[in-house]
This record gives C-alpha cells, sequence and structure tokens, in this order.
C-alpha cells in the first residue's frame, strides 16, 4: 500500500510539474497596433501584398479580408524593393502615403510622417507614425504583416 501511495505521489508531482510547461507557440501574430488621435487601436489581421514591384501595401484592420471593422489603417510604399529602412510620407499619393479608412466611403489621408522597415523576412516588420490633413495624429504604430 505504501508503495503505491509513493508511486502516485510520484505521478502527481510529475504532472503538476510539467503541466505548466508549454511547448512555445512559433506561429507569429500577424498584428497592427498605433494611437490615433489619443486612443490605441489594435488590430488582430495585418496583411502585406506587393504588385509587380509598383508598390506594397500593408493593412491592418479587425475583422475578416472581406468586411473590415473601421477605423483601420492602410500603408502604401511606392517603388518599394522590400528592403529595410525609413520611407518618408506625404500626401501627393505618388510616393510613400497612408491613411485611416473610418467608413466604407470614407478615409483620411496623411500628409506627413514616416514608414520605418525593420525586418522583410518571412514578414513585414516595422513601426509608422504620421498626422493626417485634418490634423489628427497617429502615433506609436508598430506592425507585423503576412506576406503575400
Amino acid at each position: 500500500m505504501k508503495k503505491i501511495f509513493t508511486i502516485a505521489a510520484i505521478a502527481l508531482m510529475g504532472l503538476a510539474l510539467f503541466s505548466g510547461c508549454s511547448k512555445s507557440d512559433s506561429t507569429p501574430s500577424y498584428t497592427m497596433k498605433e494611437s490615433i488621435g489619443g486612443t490605441s487601436f489594435s488590430s488582430s489581421n495585418c496583411l502585406s501584398a506587393s504588385y509587380s514591384g509598383i508598390f506594397t501595401e500593408i493593412y491592418g484592420f479587425e475583422g475578416n479580408s472581406v468586411t473590415p471593422t473601421y477605423p483601420y489603417i492602410g500603408l502604401f510604399l511606392i517603388n518599394y524593393a522590400k528592403t529595410t529602412g525609413t520611407f518618408t510620407i506625404d500626401s501627393t499619393m505618388t510616393s510613400n502615403f497612408a491613411q485611416i479608412v473610418t467608413s466604407a466611403t470614407t478615409n483620411k489621408l496623411a500628409k506627413t510622417g514616416t514608414i520605418t522597415i525593420t525586418s522583410v523576412s518571412p514578414n513585414i516588420v516595422g513601426t509608422f507614425s504620421f498626422t493626417v490633413t485634418d490634423g489628427t495624429a497617429v502615433t506609436g504604430g508598430t506592425f507585423t504583416a503576412k506576406s503575400y
């Protein structure tokens, strides 16, 4: 009886010891986080797509790719060669630009700011900040985007 009790106690200690350990999850989280006008936002979806070296777009949004939840951020790099660096945003939409999409028909275009790419493989990772034309500041932006 004492032997069974000892084996049971060792088994319980082993179970308690190993139940707190878990294999690390190597699946990356594709997110975008920022503050828009002082209000924090966090997007559980962040996607990046490149179009024949002409431009790369990075979107952070809630919801699914068919029905995003507003507001969401769009970052656009023109003639982007998938390199790290800091890229200046302007409002001409002929070079790098950014926008806050506030509804299906309304967006706010950035007039100044930067997008910094810190890693390009296997996913695009970086930071951003900008001010839109109505004066709203987007600060503390970070993203890890799944590349398509």
